[in-house]
């Protein structure tokens, strides 16, 4: 079954929509602790089986409208969705500065939608998250076909002639003299890690691969998935007794396994991959984020997401953004230092405090220096509406009025808000705010819309 949500729909409104089609309280909890703990404001999908129905949820963002109730427009819009998970993939993996984690690693997700055109790419829900499963678990095979780590194991040996070691305290106290206790060592080959990796891949098998809903797709899970087993089975001594669950995957205790090396933490994130959990140390979803183990979802936020791909099509469409923000774009900054400028709120020559003005874009050439702030919005008007129902679509002064500071702040030359959708003719529309006669300053509203 597919719901769609859409980004701004009232919170009400959505737990409304999906609770009316979930049959049972726990569901109808899950989907509610799940929005209130992490996703308000988030985009992405959520993807659960109940018995042997599987339920696709997405949180559509603004620029894809929803399907109609009849079912006959879900294909196009989970295309659509798709397309658009492929576009913040690809500008995750061209921007290295597009971070949204603590650890400086590449999301798995990424990498497999490197390749845009490849014909391998999903092109539905389903195949989406058979590609996710599968690139994980070739990775984690192409780690431990190349990891090599060893234990020393001592052990007693008990011979009539010295081979190894003497173990004093055991011959002291040996009755029968012609017995000779000694220390032997050997070297094992032994990981830790790939004792979590196996446990981690028999959760997988057990609580994960029913959500592909493709037998053949599930089928070649399976297969890639016992191979790992066989291979970290062959090639280490296994802990035996080590029992692995979802609370002990993403424990202090775990993780100080993967912490030494990056590329152990590289591992640690593929591993947490296979259970939605590629986002586990992004600032804003943190460990108290609840999952639950026969989900698979993943969220983000599309303004961080729009900022970039303003950015990149400034880059990528040189002349195009000469035409709309009146310069060339030599020196194109977003994020960065250069993005900066302290200001002061001062008691007579006193400093009270330190504030920082950071536009969003700025761009450079010789002596002019545009400032444009991004807003993931859509605006039909300048106005300010009455009605309350109106005003997320028309201009929010505090947006004017920031770009004010940050002109005076940075010494720019032209100021602009660039707007996803802009209706009513007002798309290149310039405008002045006058405080009197005397003071004034001008703006300009630019859309760019997601393509």
């Amino acid at each position: 079954m597919n719901i769609f949500i859409h980004e701004n729909d009232e919170k009400d409104k959505v737990f409304e929509k999906l609770t009316d089609k979930l049959n049972t309280i726990k569901l109808k909890q899950e989907i509610k602790t799940v929005f209130k703990k992490a996703y308000n404001n988030y985009i992405g999908y959520y993807l659960f089986k109940d018995v042997d129905k599987f339920y696709k949820i997405f949180i559509l963002p603004k620029n894809i409208p929803l399907p109609k109730e009849d079912g006959t427009e879900d294909n196009q819009t989970i295309k659509e969705f798709l397309n658009y998970l492929k576009e913040y993939y690809r500008l995750k993996s061209t921007y290295t500065e597009y971070q949204t984690s603590s650890l400086d690693i590449k999301s798995l997700i990424e990498l497999s939608f490197k390749s845009l055109d490849n014909k391998n790419n999903a092109q539905d829900m389903e195949q989406f998250v058979f590609n996710k499963y599968k690139f994980i678990i070739q990775e984690i095979i192409t780690f431990f076909n190349s990891h090599k780590s060893h234990k020393r194991i001592k052990s007693n040996y008990i011979s009539q002639t010295i081979k190894y070691k003497i173990n004093l305290s055991r011959n002291i106290k040996e009755i029968d003299k012609t017995k000779i206790h000694q220390e032997k060592y050997e070297d094992i080959i032994y990981s830790q890690i790939a004792t979590v990796a196996y446990g981690a891949i028999k959760l997988f098998i057990r609580q994960k691969i029913d959500l592909v809903e493709d037998k053949k797709q599930r089928n070649e899970l399976l297969q890639i998935s016992i191979k790992l087993q066989n291979i970290l089975l062959k090639k280490y001594k296994l802990d035996n007794s080590f029992n692995l669950s979802l609370a002990k995957l993403i424990s202090s205790k775990i993780y100080k396994f993967f912490r030494k090396k990056q590329k152990y933490k590289i591992l640690y994130t593929n591993i947490l991959s296979l259970f939605g959990l590629e986002h586990f140390f992004d600032e804003e979803n943190n460990q108290e984020i609840h999952r639950n183990i026969t989900s698979e979802s993943l969220f983000l936020r599309p303004e961080l997401m729009y900022e970039w791909y303003v950015y990149d099509w400034i880059l990528q469409n040189k002349d195009k953004a000469k035409e709309k923000f009146g310069i060339y774009p030599d020196e194109v900054y977003l994020r960065t230092e250069n993005n900066k400028e302290k200001f002061y709120i001062k008691q007579g020559s006193v400093t009270i405090s330190t504030r920082t003005s950071e536009p969003d874009i700025i761009i450079v050439n010789n002596d002019k220096k545009v400032i444009i702030d991004v807003k993931w919005k859509k605006l039909s008007s300048v106005e300010i509406k009455a009605k309350q129902i109106d005003r997320p679509k028309s201009l929010n002064m505090n947006d004017v009025l920031k770009l004010q500071r940050d002109k005076d702040v940075h010494n720019a030359t032209e100021l602009f808000l660039v707007f996803l959708e802009l209706t009513n003719k007002i798309d290149g529309n310039k405008y002045q705010i006058e405080y009197n006669d005397k003071k004034q300053f001008g703006f300009t509203l630019i859309q760019v819309p997601i393509i």
